[in-house]
């Protein structure tokens, strides 16, 4: 997957579900304003994953990786504050053969609670753009 230097973190791209818990999701990208608030959200990928709980390092994780652009992540939000819910985390690399930068698709989550409403598939839509 190509990168595009026209993504811009403030790219938003919204759905609406019917029921109370996810009326207005917004997938956008991460900033390294969001590092807090992925924070829980990382962590609990990584305990899915058999880890040990680590919020601080968690933290420490994603914040550095978002301030030194070291990959690009995108967030689903919605509810009260716009709660992240998932995200979706990829990796840059580049390709000799086609002479570009690429991204890897590393991590895919969505809590518990918000899966079966295709809040995935928005994320992978949205990695798929760049």
């Amino acid at each position: 997957m190509e990168t595009r230097n026209s993504a811009q973190p403030n790219a938003r791209h919204k759905a609406s579900w019917k029921g109370t818990d996810l009326q207005n999701i917004e997938i956008r990208r991460a900033t390294s304003r969001d590092a807090s608030s992925l924070a829980a959200l990382f962590d609990a990928y990584r305990v899915f994953y058999g880890q040990c709980s680590n919020a601080h390092a968690a933290k420490d994780f994603i914040g550095s990786r978002l301030e030194h652009d070291e990959s690009v992540i995108f967030l689903a939000a919605c509810g009260v504050g716009n709660a992240p819910v998932g995200f979706t985390q990829l990796y840059p690399t580049f390709s000799s053969i086609s002479l570009s930068r690429r991204l890897i698709l590393n991590d895919l989550f969505v809590q518990p609670t918000a899966r079966g409403r295709g809040i995935g598939r928005l994320l992978l839509k949205a990695a798929l753009r760049g």
